[in-house]
């Protein structure tokens, strides 16, 4: 009979019981419209978003042939599929830098070349470049994919912090970890399965784990699964777009929110001359210039003033939503005037007869709390050590669209739900080809970051006394 679903349908091989029994639980937990079509020993079908999965049982080890007679069996079934994971265990394979429980994600092709996204949003090879894309190699968030039951089955010796790496054929590395999986004959030659799938035209990826005990392997198993299922989520989400399609669609909006500064800790900073010492503590060079620049306008006539970058970290995660974004400004002017109460700087303001030290700091943030639409802002915060004195200011926002918050949100916090570890420029710029991760103002607002911050600075009062 005729197969009239228009569905995208995926299959997943699993190599091993152990990647079976984790694909099953996986999917399983998914609550979607499709009812479980049918579960034996080998096979099992169910639905992840709108994506239909067939998932296929196949002994260890990993055999070209095998694998190749299985991918047919899948692609001879009524339902189209044109995309083909496998998830199975490499555990032979002894290399340092890769732990029990990561995961080692293998593309055929390198789809980092290929500049049209939007046009293959289906394909689970793209999928993959773009999750690298958001989250890099960090692993930490596959647990968030984890069936309750996989959770609590967990022994306290597992890693917390899974590690993704990925490879691809073009990439040519002798010294690449499928080279020595092949070699180790942990995986079969992996270059000429993928030729045999690409005869086959079926998009591939592969989805491998190390695991010594059985814990670990259950455990590796469950990770491996998680990442199937994120690609296969993502396959309908509908972020990837063209850059076109978000040009000015989003606004500038005035920075009506209340700044409320926390205080600072008094610093006992000695009076040594009459010159004026600028300690910027990022190492963003538009920001080091812009700050400067303000304070070299607004400085004291014939005043003479250094300048010194001391970067430290913001303690408020990759992307601060709230008031953490105030608050990552507020800890990184505190660090540098912490750091400035040591031996090593002591020196430094004798010899260059400090008499004034300004630290200054700009920190962008997402405000959801009491938005009727997330915002991207930028604060400022310029603070008189000697003197305690401060000055803030706060851009203009820039609107932002909310499944790409909600996006970046999904791959946790550090330890704080305001202070996200991915950004949202980080998971536009994945998602829109050609899009700045860090300007993605200018093409959402028609307006740049760089020159609402300029416009924010320009208006602050630098707080000599």
């Amino acid at each position: 009979m005729h197969n009239t679903d228009t569905r995208c349908s995926v299959g997943w091989i699993c190599v091993g019981p152990s990647s079976f029994a984790a694909a099953k639980a996986t999917v399983v937990v998914e609550h979607t419209e499709f009812a479980v079509q049918h579960d034996n020993s080998d096979t099992y079908s169910a639905g992840v978003g709108s994506v239909k999965v067939v998932i296929n049982a196949m002994p260890p080890p990993l055999h070209s042939a095998s694998t190749i007679v299985m991918a047919r069996r899948l692609m001879s079934r009524p339902m189209n599929i044109k995309s083909i994971f496998i998830t199975g265990d490499i555990s032979d394979l002894a290399n340092p830098n890769i732990n029990h429980g990561d995961l080692v994600i293998y593309t055929p092709t390198d789809q980092d070349e290929d500049h049209s996204l939007p046009t293959r949003i289906l394909s689970l090879s793209q999928q993959a470049t773009i999750l690298q894309r958001e989250v890099g190699h960090d692993g930490r968030w596959l647990s968030s994919n984890f069936p309750p039951a996989v959770l609590e089955s967990l022994s306290s010796d597992v890693t917390k912090y899974p590690c993704l790496h990925y490879e691809n054929v073009s990439q040519g590395s002798q010294n690449s970890l499928i080279v020595e999986a092949i070699a180790a004959k942990s995986v079969p030659d992996l270059n000429i399965l993928a030729k045999a799938f690409g005869n086959l035209a079926v998009d591939i990826v592969f989805i491998l784990t190390t695991g010594s005990s059985e814990s670990m392997e259950k455990y590796a198993a469950a990770n491996a699964a998680s990442y199937a299922k994120e690609l296969l989520k993502s396959m309908s989400n509908g972020l990837t777009k063209n850059i076109e399609d978000l040009r000015g669609t989003e606004s500038v909006v005035p920075p009506n929110l209340d700044i409320k500064i926390p205080l600072f800790e008094p610093r006992q900073l000695c009076r040594h001359g009459e010159a004026i010492l600028l300690v910027i503590p990022t190492a963003n060079e538009f920001k080091m210039k812009l700050l400067q620049e303000i304070c070299e306008r607004q400085k004291p006539k014939d005043a003479i003033m250094h300048s010194i970058t001391m970067p430290f970290d913001s303690g408020v995660g990759e992307q601060p939503y709230n008031d953490a974004g105030i608050l990552g400004a507020h800890t990184r002017i505190s660090n540098a005037l912490c750091q400035l109460n040591g031996p090593e700087y002591q020196q430094t303001l004798v010899s260059k007869r400090i008499g004034t030290v300004i630290v200054a700091s700009i920190e962008n943030f997402i405000q959801l709390d009491n938005a009727s639409r997330p915002t991207d802002y930028g604060v400022v915060l310029i603070h008189n050590g000697s003197t305690g004195a401060t000055t803030a200011g706060l851009s203009c926002g820039v609107t932002v669209p909310p499944a790409y918050v909600e996006r970046a949100r999904r791959f946790g916090f550090e330890g704080n739900p305001n202070y996200g570890r991915v950004t949202v420029g980080q998971i536009l710029a994945a998602h829109v080809p050609g899009l700045d991760k860090a300007d993605f103002h200018s093409v959402l607002a028609k307006h740049s970051r760089y020159d609402l911050l300029t416009d924010a600075v320009n208006l602050l009062t630098v707080p000599w006394r």
